[in-house]
């Protein structure tokens, strides 16, 4: 009998990640190590685009993640954090796109996709566009209906385009 070639997903690897999880930079490297021996796996790479990004690396955080995407093109979770890149990288019409493609594959998602759309609404709020802020926290609301920011968004982004409405009363 031969003994199974050791997998890279043995628990020594796994434990050698977990080591690193207050080294940013070092378990960038050691989920890299485990991609590079499982081209294939989504898993992997994705963290490895979460590690990335949480270097600041966000275009090293796209990158990656959208490897995982041209072979697992319908993987919720790779979709979700594409969203949130995109948001971040200031791009929420694609970040809502990639959204709502996830939560259609996987409607469980609803709180983490919540959080991708209160990015956007925060980023265009801090630009001052009102339209995105009315229509990302509007989408935010529907999706995640207990969060009590979503209805101060909209009233805020209501109160900037027509600020007439109020004084009606």
């Amino acid at each position: 009998r031969h003994a199974a070639p050791e997998s890279p997903f043995t628990a020594t690897r796994i434990d050698e990640i977990w080591q690193a999880r207050n080294k940013p930079v070092e378990r960038a490297e050691e989920w890299r190590k485990l991609t590079d021996s499982l081209p294939q796996a989504a898993e992997p790479r994705l963290r490895l685009a979460r590690a990335v990004w949480d270097l600041g690396d966000l275009s090293g955080a796209v990158s990656t993640c959208q490897e995982v995407l041209r072979v697992h093109p319908d993987h919720p979770e790779a979709l979700l954090f594409f969203a949130e890149l995109m948001a971040a990288g200031g791009q929420p019409e694609s970040a809502a796109a990639h959204v709502e493609k996830a939560l259609s594959l996987k409607p469980e998602l609803r709180h983490q996709a919540g959080r991708v759309y209160f990015a956007a609404t925060e980023r265009a709020l801090n630009k001052q566009e009102w339209d995105t802020v009315l229509r990302f926290a509007s989408r935010g609301a529907d999706i995640q209906p207990d969060n009590p920011l979503f209805p101060a968004r909209i009233a805020a982004a209501k109160a900037k385009l027509d600020p007439n409405a109020n004084a009606t009363d």
